[in-house]
């Protein structure tokens, strides 16, 4: 790679820079606003790069080297608007194309991405090629293009993940790249020479450039004088008046008021609502009643709507209640009226890490969350938890949890999650009853079971509004509970951290909802990426190969930190920023050896990388107390397998022939060469990120996946090979 001022340069850096701040807020965003799983990351980078991957292809045919700076200036200007635009129509476009509080299905989440991603996507891709051609026209070759957008990528990873998150809201960040990118136009147009804007139209067009640069700068002020923040969320709270809007390294925490009712939403997700104290006496009591002895109770989450409050008329000596977010405990104080009793002794930490750790030993547990709908929650299913909750459990001790009430049928996805977190629960207690209420209440314990909560509350003196002799109906309870427990598969497969069949089937039910057939589903959304790679040359081939491992590695890695840590939001920009550094080391270190031999090389060492991916994270589960270690070896590892991406893509662009690369009918031109092997690699990340995500990681497990992405390269490899060796 040749070397280029960094008035040449710089243009590029803002490019990835922009790219990478508006792919995490835009991520970020649409977790909110569909309040969805892990299936929504992988939809959101599965269309973000396919986008971007027909933004480059479209590039190749446009290119005019006669326009091409006013062309690049022109779409540098478009790019800036875009990002606050995209998050404005995000929100405003949700319940007008869609109906108020319903659930988008996959179809419906995959249309509304098109829509907000694409301007972005196809501008941003279209730069990169056009960006190609000058710089490999001024000398450069086509991979220190790519070196320069990581290395823009990282540092918006860096901006963004230690200054802008904790400082700015989402339009203030955005105003901060809006002003970052005129910048870039200024400094381009003054750098560039008269070819492809004609010498006497060079004065005229640089003087009108930096005017309007430096008068749009100005604009960029705006979202700090003019909540742009608070009042476009409002078009996602139709009434209801929002409280405040708190964004934290955990999520977005927004709290909104309904009559007399205030409601907490982290990510869009309704946490829950004052007022409710239904769902919190069954949660406590169904449990406690359960066991004698209560001196020491372990809450996880949900103290400040009341549940603390139910765990006290036990009069218990303490009670330890996690909380990973300090913020939700800030904003439950000033908007509930939960107390700090001297007897609650709050925890900011992951509830997983604080079990591991304490010396403690409780008389009861409970877990107050969702259902194990993200990698995130399911980690509180899982065999694994269980086993370090029981280690810390004095005799007689009692757990619970809940899951989505099921009523009187049963359907085959309800039934298949029910019997994951049953069988699971059954292999470390002797003792799993369920108690159908406002949702089905899981009680483990190891000693006999009643089912005669009403007179066991009366008997231990407890006053409670709902859950009493009068309102709790025994006969009705225990012939539902027995029809649950009917449809209960004994076979069914324990549901592990790296093997997250419980988060599977919770996807599975989900869908359910919807009746579309999942196996056609993801069919139907393969159909496109396999008709392109049939298409691929050899190199193209290795390329999208590495590209799907690259973003599976990816996502293995992002998953099993949730699995371990239990919260993403704040590290997803660090690993991004880690990944895009790795690209920007491969594709530079090694520019002095043979392209093929290099490529094949790189493609060896990511299938024996990836294969060996899930047994390092599992010493660093094995390691976890050690949180800074833990972290740092999670940085290494993707840096580690993005740089053998980025030595693919630096030698698939270097002296390949390009008979391994493109279908020419002509020579070659920079531009075809990039926008194909570009393409070729986001098709490939883009088809990684929805296919692992929704079904070969929670399917197959984190161990069989790394198998199997690595036998996948050791195949492509076999390609390249064979047909290299034809060539010649």
């Amino acid at each position: 790679m040749q070397k280029t001022g960094l008035s040449k340069s710089f243009p590029v850096i803002i490019l990835g820079l922009s790219a990478i701040i508006t792919q995490i807020v835009a991520i970020r965003e649409f977790q909110s606003v569909l309040n969805g799983n892990e299936l929504n990351y992988g939809l959101i980078f599965a269309a973000w790069m396919t986008i971007t991957a027909t933004g480059a292809r479209i590039g190749r045919y446009i290119v005019k080297d006669k326009l091409i700076i006013i062309s690049i200036i022109s779409l540098q200007f478009l790019l800036l608007l875009l990002p606050a635009l995209m998050i404005f129509f995000l929100r405003f476009l949700r319940f007008r194309l869609f109906i108020y509080g319903v659930t988008l299905n996959i179809p419906e989440i995959v249309i509304y991405l098109i829509i907000i991603l694409t301007p972005f996507c196809i501008v941003s891709g279209v730069l990169f090629t056009l960006y190609s051609v000058k710089l490999t026209n001024e000398g450069s070759k086509i991979s220190g293009v790519y070196f320069y957008e990581a290395i823009g990528s990282i540092l918006g990873g860096f901006v963004f993940s230690f200054i802008l998150i904790f400082i700015f809201n989402v339009f203030q960040s955005l105003a901060f790249l809006f002003a970052v990118n005129l910048i870039a136009i200024i400094v381009f147009a003054l750098s560039s020479d008269e070819k492809g804007i004609g010498a006497k139209d060079k004065p005229v067009c640089i003087k009108v450039t930096v005017i309007i640069s430096i008068l749009l700068i100005l604009l960029s002020a705006l979202p700090f004088f003019f909540n742009f923040d608070y009042q476009t969320k409002k078009f996602l709270f139709k009434g209801q008046k929002i409280l405040e809007t708190k964004d934290t390294p955990y999520g977005n925490i927004v709290i909104t008021k309904t009559a007399e009712q205030n409601n907490f939403f982290l990510d869009g997700t309704l946490l829950f609502s004052t007022g409710n104290p239904v769902d919190a006496e069954e949660a406590v009591h169904y449990a406690l009643v359960q066991t004698k002895k209560h001196t020491n109770i372990l809450l996880i989450s949900g103290g400040i709507c009341g549940v603390t409050k139910e765990i006290l008329k036990y009069n218990p000596a303490e009670v330890d209640y996690t909380e990973i977010d300090p913020e939700l405990i800030r904003l439950g104080k000033k908007y509930t009226n939960f107390n700090k009793d001297k007897r609650v002794n709050i925890i900011n930490e992951d509830a997983r890490l604080f079990i591991r750790k304490t010396d403690k030993l409780y008389d009861a547990v409970i877990v107050y969350l969702p259902e194990p709908s993200t990698a995130q929650l399911n980690r509180f299913y899982t065999y694994d938890f269980f086993k370090d909750l029981k280690s810390k459990l004095n005799k007689n001790a009692v757990v619970t949890l809940s899951l989505p009430l099921t009523e009187n049928y049963v359907s085959k996805e309800a039934a298949g999650l029910n019997s994951s977190v049953y069988n699971t629960m059954k292999s470390i207690f002797k003792i799993v009853n369920i108690i159908p209420g406002a949702k089905n209440y899981y009680i483990a314990l190891d000693k006999a079971f009643s089912y005669k909560i009403g007179d066991l509350v009366d008997s231990a003196g407890i006053e409670n509004v709902y859950v009493n002799k009068y309102y709790y109906d025994e006969q009705s309870i225990k012939q539902r509970a027995d029809n649950i427990l009917k449809s209960i598969n004994p076979k069914a497969e324990l549901n592990r951290d790296f093997y997250p069949i419980a988060y599977y089937q919770q996807l599975l039910y989900w869908l359910s909802y919807f009746n579309i057939n999942f196996y056609l589903l993801i069919a139907v959304l393969t159909l496109p990426f396999t008709l392109i790679l049939i298409r691929l040359k050899p190199i193209g081939i290795g390329l999208f190969t590495g590209g799907f491992s690259a973003i599976g590695a990816e996502l293995i890695i992002i998953f099993t930190f949730q699995f371990i840590f239990g919260n993403v939001y704040y590290m997803l920009s660090i690993i991004i920023t880690a990944f895009m550094a790795g690209i920007a080391y491969g594709v530079n270190v090694f520019r002095k050896s043979d392209s093929l031999k290099k490529f094949i090389s790189s493609q060896l060492l990511l299938a024996i990388y990836i294969s060996l991916l899930p047994l390092a994270l599992l010493f660093i589960k094995q390691i976890s107390e050690n949180y800074l270690v833990s972290v740092i070896m999670f940085i290494i590892l993707t840096f580690l397998g993005a740089s053998f991406v980025g030595v693919q893509f630096s030698s698939a662009t270097g002296n390949i022939n390009p008979d391994l690369i493109i279908r020419k009918k002509k020579i070659p031109t920079p531009s075809a060469i990039a926008s194909e092997a570009y393409s070729a690699d986001l098709y490939g990340s883009a088809l990684g990120a929805f296919i692992i995500s929704a079904v070969l990681l929670p399917w197959l497990g984190i161990m069989n996946l790394g198998i199997m992405l690595g036998i996948m390269n050791l195949l492509s490899a076999y390609v390249v090979i064979i047909s290299s060796r034809k060539k010649k």
